[in-house]
This record gives C-alpha cells, structure tokens and sequence, in this order.
C-alpha cells in the first residue's frame, strides 16, 4: 500500500477497521503533529478505542540504541538582506504587530523553514534543504532561536544577536513553553499543521491553535525574493540547457549509453559549475522508457536503468542557488523518434500546461479551481494522472511549501492564491510499464492587468520563471490551436533571449538555438516571425 493512493486507506482508518474496541494506540507526541494526533483520535474514539501520548523514551529508539545517528551538524549561514528583501529585526516587528492583534504574547515555530526564512539564516542539516534544526518563539520583548550553537560559529550568532535574537539551546524549547503555560494569564500562538502534540501539550490551555501568518508571508515573495529567483532560474536555465545538448549528443549514435544515475550526477556537475550554486532542491528524477512512468522515481546504483535514443526520458531535477530555488521537468526522446501515441500524450500535458500558463482569475481564487484546467486536454481522450498540478516553492529553501498549491484535493486547496506566490506547473500522463511525460515549469503569481476589475478585485495571472527548451519532436502540431503555437515559439524565443547572452560561443549555444526555433507551421504562415535575424544578432 502506498499513501495517497485512491485504493489506500489512511493510517487513522486503517486502525479503526482493524484494532478491536477498547484498543489503545500509543504514539510518540514528538513526532506527531497537532493535527494529525487530532485526526487519529478522532477515528479511534469513534469505535471505541483511545490514543495515548508516550511518556517513555519511544520503543523505536530504545531498540535503535546507539546505532542511531546522531542528530545534523552542518554548518549554519546568513542569508543576506540583498537575497531576504528585509531584515530579521524587520520581520519581527511585523510579526509582533500580528501578534497583538491576536492577542498573543508569544508564538512558536517548528517549522524549520519558518524558523530560517524569519531569521534570515540557512543551514544544510536537511538533505537538498537549505535548513536548520531548530525552533524559534517570538515574545512582546524578546526573540529566541533554540539550535546547537556550534553550527553558528561566532561571526553568525553576533549577527543574530544585533537583530534582537537570543541564542538558546534546542532542548530548552519544550521547558520554555510550558514555563508560558504555568504564568496562566499569558497565551502562545501555535500552528496546528507543524507543532508537535508534545509542544501543544506543553503550551495546555495557554495555546492558541490556528495557523501562524509567517507561512503566508514567506509564500508572498518580495521583490528582493522574486529577483533572486528569476536569476537562479537563468543561471539553472543555462545549466539544464548545456546538460540535455550533452547527453543528446552521447547517446544520438546509438553506440552509447548512460546510466539514470551517473546521468544525474552529470547534470548536479553542470549545476555546480553555476555562480552561488548550493546543492540540487531533491533528488534527481531521471526515469528512461518505463521508469518514467513511476511519478515519484528514483534511481539507485545497480538497479537503475539506461537513457538511449530508443525510449521517452522524462527528467525532473532542480537546485538550491544562494539566490532562489529551482524545479524543472522535461520530457524528450533523445533519438527523435517517438510513437505516435507518445506524442499525442504529450502534446497534450502540453496542451494542459499551456492552459495553466495563460489563466487569468480573481485574486483568492484557489489552485482547486485551475486544477481541471491541466486536466482536460487528457480527459479529451480519457486519459488523466494521479498527482496534483502544482505545489509551492520556496526562496532558498524547500522547494515544496504551502499554503499554496494546485490540485484536485479539497483539504491542500484552502489557500486563495496571492500575487509573490511562487507554483509550479506540472500535469503529466504516466502509462505503466511504457513511459511517462511531465512538463513542469516554476511560475510567479502576478498581478494582470485586465479591462475590468469586477467587484474591485485585482485579477491575477502567472509570469514563467523556468527558462529550457521543450521538446518539439514530440509535439503533434496538428492538435494545437494557433494560440496554443503562438505559445509554443514566444515561449522558445524568450528562453533564446535570456540565455544565449550567458552561453558562450559553441555547441551548447548551437544546441540550444535548434531547439528554440519556431514550429514549423507557425514560421511558414508567419513569415514575419522568421528569427534569421535574431541568429545574425546573436553571431551563433
């Protein structure tokens, strides 16, 4: 059973079918949220059963002993002013401002990108997450971040201290809340979604359980944000590019083959060589012929199989730069030869994503009502997939983050969107056992321009942040619409435009201007929009 699947009961389910009445269900409220211990409960007492908080160490733990490893140590840096748009002491008095009209004298994070995105540091305890073991409580008067002080260095805690943040070790978070509990007449904000039921129980009658406004702040981006994610993109633009003229060129004879792995690591190695650049945002999808058809994929040494010339390759990668966070997929076959059926499947998840990309909707509007927009190209012709379209991405850190998303799922779709919202857009079709096809680019939540602004709304659209070329082999040119073609070559064009000035003079740069040349049908009815010029321009 996997979760999420349509055929898999959930975890509270599942025990309330299965546990005979008068069970009791232990679980460790450390690494239970709020939430979910509420939920779990919920099903229990339903028939007849009882969740119980463990006041003793966790079996797992107990069993594990000292084989267990120890908790991360990376090393914890700033996260300059120039990339956050605003000042950790900033960002406080903001937050205080909220809290009084609350009427909270303190609110906690758990969440550790909550914790860095509001103290403007970075750390890699967390693997391809630019984050920091550690939780942060926000008083009228003080600002405390509780972590292991030897990931700080001294040059870092000054720092922090000059912005109004005291230094405190991560273990004294759990006693520091319930001293709040024990004054009675002061009250602590909580997030319900991230605090553990260990923390909650803690905080007692003193919690205020609802959702803490630093996750809406983060998710809207400033400009400082927004501009540091337009470069990364470039810069990641670049380095994609270069990689699929690479391994194009490798395999195009049909003599040569790569394995899904080492392919990876070929890509994190045109990556790294990018100014500012961190570490990938997750690890690599790289699914060749039926490998691709596993949406949440990944190749391991021995098992993995071989990208060819012979099969559809859909890759799905990203990475962390200093500036901003980058997730792309790209679907292609490397030989050019794909069926007639697997470009159908893709021309329309392009379709889809074509549909995404132009939408134009009142602000709040929530990404449950531009979900179907993806969708109906494949519904055309029966066909769908099994994940949502798109999640939130973060500045310099996770590259899933909510509230916002795209998505037919009810209870992930509550956030209205906003404009400084970063989504991806990403529908697919997943045959099993043959291939898979996903096209995702990152796009930023902007504010259009329109004729009316019916009930004083502003009206919202998206701008493309994800600069690499599709595959246009695989597109069936005779099932678009001349909008949806304009699509296709403005899109190439801009991706032209922004990269080729960052690419130097040779076969990347060549590559990369075959594969932003018009379609065909659309250069030859439009000879206006013939880009001879733009080559003589470009001196490729």
């Amino acid at each position: 059973m996997r979760a999420g699947l349509p055929d898999t009961p959930t975890i509270p389910d599942f025990l309330a079918k299965t546990l005979p009445k008068g069970s009791a269900v232990g679980i460790d409220p450390f690494v239970h949220s709020i939430d979910s211990a509420k939920a779990l409960r919920k099903a229990l007492e339903e028939v007849g059963c009882s969740l119980v908080g463990l006041e003793v160490p966790n079996p797992v733990d107990v069993v594990w002993g000292e084989e267990r490893p120890a908790q991360p140590n990376g090393a914890v840096w700033l996260h300059g002013v120039r990339f956050a748009g605003e000042t950790a002491q900033e960002k406080i008095g903001k937050l205080r401002e909220q809290m009084k009209e609350k009427g909270c004298d303190h609110v906690l994070f758990s969440m550790l990108d909550e914790v860095c995105w509001l103290f403007n540091i970075r750390g890699d305890d967390i693997p391809h997450c630019p984050v920091v073991m550690s939780y942060a409580l926000v008083s009228k008067e003080e600002a405390r971040l509780y972590v292991d002080k030897e990931k700080l260095g001294e040059f870092v805690e000054e720092a922090l201290v000059k912005e109004g943040v005291t230094v405190l070790p991560y273990e004294q978070v759990l006693g520091d809340v319930g001293g709040i509990a024990a004054r009675e007449s002061e009250k602590i904000w909580l997030d319900p979604s991230s605090t553990s039921q260990a923390l909650s129980d803690a905080a007692a009658e003193a919690g205020v359980r609802e959702t803490t406004p630093v996750q809406m702040a983060k998710a809207c981006k400033n400009e400082a944000e927004l501009r540091g994610m337009r470069e990364a993109h470039l810069k990641d633009g670049v380095a994609l590019s270069s990689f699929l003229c690479w391994v194009e060129n490798y395999v195009s004879s049909g003599e040569n083959t790569i394995s899904e792995v080492d392919a990876a690591a070929k890509l994190r190695e045109f990556r790294a060589a990018q100014e500012g650049f961190l570490a990938t945002s997750f690890g690599t999808i790289a699914g060749s012929g039926p490998n691709g058809a596993i949406i949440h994929y990944s190749p391991t040494p021995g098992e993995c199989g071989y990208i060819s010339n012979k099969d559809v390759l859909l890759l799905d990668s990203g990475g962390q730069y200093e500036d901003g966070t980058t997730d792309v997929t790209r679907t292609m076959h490397l030989g050019g030869s794909a069926t007639e059926h697997e470009k159908e499947c893709y021309t329309r998840v392009l379709q889809g994503h074509i549909a995404i990309d132009n939408a134009v909707f009142p602000e709040d509007t929530t990404g449950l009502m531009l979900d179907s927009l993806a969708r109906m190209p494949l519904w055309s012709i029966g066909l769908d997939y099994r994940h949502g379209t798109g999640h939130g991405v973060g500045a310099c850190l996770n590259v899933h983050e909510g509230p916002q998303s795209i998505s037919p799922r009810l209870g992930s779709n509550r956030a209205g969107l906003k404009a400084g919202m970063i989504l991806s857009n990403e529908p697919g079709y997943y045959e099993d056992g043959n291939f898979g096809v996903r096209i995702e680019n990152l796009l930023i939540v902007v504010k259009k321009n329109t004729a009316h602004e019916f009930g004083g709304k502003d009206f919202l659209g998206f701008e493309r942040l994800t600069h690499a070329p599709m595959d246009t082999r695989m597109i069936m040119t005779n099932l678009l619409s001349d909008s949806e073609v304009r699509w296709v070559n403005t899109y190439h064009e801009d991706v032209w435009q922004k990269l080729s000035p960052r690419m130097e003079d040779g076969q990347y740069k060549e590559w990369l201007w075959e594969k932003t040349r018009p379609l065909p049908e659309w250069s030859s009815s439009n000879p206006a929009t013939s880009r001879q010029s733009s080559v003589t321009r470009a001196g490729v």
